[in-house]
């Protein structure tokens, strides 16, 4: 159950307090949200500190500000290449007389270009 922090009634569900929130106490979501569930230092962004958007009820405000600061955090960059190595087996960042397998072909990268050598 969730309840009301201001009169106390209770709820099953995030959906039927912010009905009653809105309706009853004349709020929105992030009114009441902003005094009673934010955490602290919740709504800036994790890179340069700006104010980030609210959401929703579940959510929240997001961690950044922008897909600049996403891409500026360094815990992103390297979630994103383990991922890349997991999909496709190789780093993004390719060097010379690298050699991968992609659908019968091997591909060579050899100083800036591919070169394809069939093997089926």
């Amino acid at each position: 159950m969730i309840t009301c922090e201001i009169c106390k009634k209770q709820f099953k569900n995030n959906s039927g307090l912010g009905r009653h929130i809105s309706l009853t106490h004349n709020m929105s979501s992030k009114e009441y949200y902003d005094m009673y569930m934010k955490k602290e230092n919740e709504g800036k962004c994790k890179i340069c500190n700006e104010e980030t958007s609210f959401r929703n009820w579940s959510v929240g405000y997001l961690e950044y500000c922008s897909t600049k600061c996403v891409n500026l955090d360094e815990d992103i960059k390297k979630k994103s290449k383990e991922t890349y190595f997991k999909k496709h087996g190789y780093n993004k960042e390719k060097t010379e007389k690298e050699i991968m397998f992609d659908s019968g072909f091997y591909r060579i990268y050899d100083s800036g270009s591919f070169k394809y050598i069939y093997t089926i």
